[in-house]
């Protein structure tokens, strides 16, 4: 059976004689057991009434094997999603501004997955829009450069990378611009996503 722990202590949902099958745990006496169908509760040396407090929280590990178990506390601390959005933006510059930033000053090191999404319109079939992505700061780009079929057209541009970060400040920009003042450009919504995935 698949043992449920209630938060406020008033009913943990086990007694002596339930049997658990979660893999690993690492008991509040800093020692790792193996729980099959065959371990009882009270050979865990837990105090079940108040087994899901911060302290116990944080020193419980579950895994496939022991060498992979990271502490529950430790782990959330790397989890880093971090997003900006604009919306309605008219791009009057045949030059490029700023459209979007995200700014971070302190994110964990590790992979991660950056997204741009862009939508906007054009009012000319034979002019072009142009969308600009940075991630340190403005030292390089990566230019996307789109042109409407038609001009009622809704048009879509989604650039994903990864970036193996070092950990700290990450400044991630996004530009615009329009070829010429002949064609109408507005940006309907431009979103940034910088999100951990893994260590590196």
């Amino acid at each position: 059976m698949l043992a449920h722990i209630q938060t406020d202590g008033s009913e943990t949902g086990l007694t002596s004689a339930d049997k658990i099958n979660l893999g690993f745990i690492k008991t509040d006496s800093n020692e790792t057991r193996i729980i099959t169908a065959e371990t009882d509760i009270d050979d865990l040396e837990i105090d079940v009434e108040n087994v899901i407090d911060q302290t116990t929280l944080n020193t419980i590990q579950i895994g496939l094997n022991t060498d992979d178990l990271v502490p529950l506390n430790e782990y959330n601390s790397k989890i880093s999603y971090n997003t900006n959005k604009v919306t309605n933006v008219d791009i009057l510059d045949t030059d490029y501004i700023e459209l979007n930033t995200l700014y971070i000053e302190d994110i964990p090191a590790g992979i991660y997955q950056l997204t741009f999404s862009s939508i906007f319109t054009l009012s000319s079939t034979n002019q072009s829009g142009f969308i600009r992505v940075s991630v340190d700061g403005g030292v390089s780009w990566f230019e996307l450069i789109r042109e409407a079929k038609d001009s009622s057209d809704t048009i879509t541009e989604t650039y994903i990378t990864t970036l193996n970060h070092g950990g700290g400040l990450r400044d991630i920009q996004v530009q615009a611009k329009r070829e010429s003042t002949s064609a109408d450009m507005n940006v309907v919504v431009q979103t940034i996503i910088c999100e951990w995935k893994s260590d590196a």
